[in-house]
């Protein structure tokens, strides 16, 4: 067995080293999970890690924009970071040398030492990365992955075998811990709206034979790196130093999610706009359904931001329900009324309800949210188009209307796998 170091406090030392994660679910037409809803929120660190693989690299191909404009392959780098993750990391990109495709994080965390030789080995690379979880879109024939798929629902990746699999990138994807200062080394950094950075405080651990992980007591923490390496680390990425005071607050049995306003202000993204694809909702035991999320500036400070989310979902055939969320920002109330559509068809909410707290969308963030009816064949049509309209007003003209253009990429495969769906959960 082997003494791993993780990542140094601020003040203390001591080493910063896993997280758990959360898992945001969805569940109903026109509700949203409250935080304390989410399982393995506040886990023991050293249990949730144990049940962690570790990290692996693979290229994942999906449908024309599927990772941005213009981007449809993408490395997808899943697990714990290792003590073998950045020499797997090097001999993968070996593999695949003349390729330039972005990377996308999904972990809870592990070594600090690991994640900051991927960070440093992207960044001389000018790799971009980002959040992003890489889920199995779908299979290009139903007796190909291990048995037939009547229902035409998304099967889960581990039923798809076949090499030329179709994979999507959904923006819920976690990036914990040691994850954080990886995805410091991207030459340009994305954090798609929903996505989670976490932090905590630090924690020494042992790896033992049989690859479980148990901490160990101060006078064992031999060999850590210092604060001023990972400080120095963190500057040359060219991050605020600042977001050290945010770590040390945070005991290691929790976990911190920074908040899009934090995100921004450390500069690990300072994006204005940012939206996700039309994204396929799917699991054995909830029914299908089809989202997108978006980021936008309040236009109220200099690193202000709002997070909204549009899913739509099963009502009866041909009607399907539409849930629109909408992040307030500095003393914003939720009284505009909102408008979603293309060419003359329009979706309006009228009564965005009482604002509530998502810390699963932004921690500290309150969010008016209402849902509508539409015709399927309202989807159907904006489609077809490039883009579609939402546009904010507030009553008697109190502020200027806010529009944006959301991409339509991915929503007519969406919306079909909606409809098969929402068929194939009739009684």
């Amino acid at each position: 067995m082997k003494t791993v170091c993780i990542s140094p406090r601020r003040r203390s030392g001591r080493l910063l080293c896993f997280v758990v994660g959360f898992v945001f679910l969805l569940a109903g037409h026109d509700s949203l999970a409250r935080p304390q809803e989410r399982p393995g929120r506040n886990q023991p660190q050293i249990q949730a890690l144990n049940k962690n693989p570790p990290m692996s690299f693979r290229i994942a191909s999906g449908e024309p924009d599927a990772c941005g404009p213009g981007c449809s392959q993408w490395i997808a780098a899943e697990g714990l970071f290792d003590p073998g993750a950045h020499l797997r990391f090097e001999a993968f990109l070996k593999s695949i040398s003349g390729r330039e495709l972005p990377i996308f994080f999904d972990s809870p965390g592990g070594i600090a030492a690991q994640a900051m030789a991927i960070g440093r080995l992207m960044r001389s690379r000018g790799i971009t990365a980002g959040v992003g979880k890489t889920v199995t879109r779908g299979c290009p024939s139903d007796d190909q992955h291990g048995g037939k798929n009547p229902t035409g629902r998304v099967p889960a990746r581990s039923e798809c075998r076949v090499p030329n699999a179709v994979f999507a990138l959904s923006s819920f994807g976690q990036c914990n811990s040691a994850c954080v200062y990886a995805l410091m080394g991207g030459k340009v950094r994305q954090v798609p709206p929903g996505a989670s950075l976490g932090v905590h405080s630090a924690k020494v651990v042992r790896i033992h034979a049989d690859g479980t992980i148990k901490p160990v007591a101060g006078k064992d923490q031999i060999g850590k790196p210092s604060a001023a390496q990972l400080r120095s680390y963190v500057r040359e990425m060219g991050i605020d130093v600042a977001i050290f005071d945010v770590i040390d607050q945070v005991p290691f049995e929790k976990i911190r999610v920074l908040s899009r306003d934090e995100i921004a202000r450390f500069g690990i993204d300072r994006r204005d706009f940012d939206e996700s694809t039309w994204m396929i909702v799917d699991s054995p035991s909830k029914p299908v359904s089809v989202m997108k999320t978006v980021l936008q500036t309040r236009g109220l400070g200099k690193h202000e931001f709002r997070i909204g989310l549009i899913r739509i979902g099963c009502q009866i055939p041909g009607v399907v329900r539409v849930l629109y969320v909408r992040g307030l920002g500095s003393g914003e109330g939720n009284t505009a009324t909102v408008n979603l559509g293309t060419e003359g068809r329009r979706l309006r909410f009228l009564n965005l309800g009482t604002p509530i707290a998502i810390e699963a969308l932004d921690p500290g963030a309150m969010f008016a949210n209402g849902a509508e009816s539409a015709l399927i064949d309202f989807f159907d049509v904006a489609a077809t188009r490039d883009s579609m309209d939402l546009t904010e007003t507030e009553p008697r003209g109190t502020n200027a209307a806010r529009a944006a253009k959301l991409s339509t990429s991915g929503l007519a495969s969406a919306i079909d796998a909606l409809r098969r769906g929402c068929v194939d959960a009739k009684p």
